[in-house]
């Protein structure tokens, strides 16, 4: 499969593995300009987004949205409470939604597992728009 083939393919099945009704993300991220940048690219993708710059107004905007998002990606590194913490309460609130961490740190999905997260995929900062569409992927 030729390079372009293979992206056309990958783009395909996140539009196909996310094919429903909640096409809405969270995105948490404390630094505005990374949190802008991946709103554009869950834009991109045609995904509805909601931006917080901490575990405050995203827990808010969980509230508000209840289980109704497709997902949610958390920045490991928050003031306040942080991105574990955070995590543990959207995987309490809404058990099935997946979520996908950010983080500068070298860390693997087992290992945030065996924290006792749910952690569908970790992102290692600064990620391109073809990672981000294989946590996408992964995730569903």
């Amino acid at each position: 499969m030729h390079a372009q083939q293979k992206e056309q393919q990958v783009f395909h099945d996140v539009e196909l593995s996310w094919e429903h009704e909640r096409r809405k993300i969270l995105v948490v991220d404390d630094e505005a300009m990374v949190r802008d940048v991946v709103v554009r690219m869950l834009d991109r993708l045609g995904f509805e987004t909601f931006a917080a710059a901490d575990a405050g107004a995203a827990l808010d905007q969980l509230e508000r949205e209840g289980c109704q998002l497709a997902g949610a990606f958390v920045d490991l590194v928050l003031p306040g409470v942080r991105g574990d913490h955070l995590t543990r309460a959207i995987n309490s609130r809404c058990p099935n939604l997946p979520v996908v961490i950010m983080t500068g740190a070298e860390l693997d999905t087992a290992g945030l597992r065996r924290s006792g997260l749910t952690v569908e995929a970790v992102l290692k900062k600064p990620f391109t728009f073809d990672e981000l569409r294989e946590a996408l992927a992964s995730a569903s």
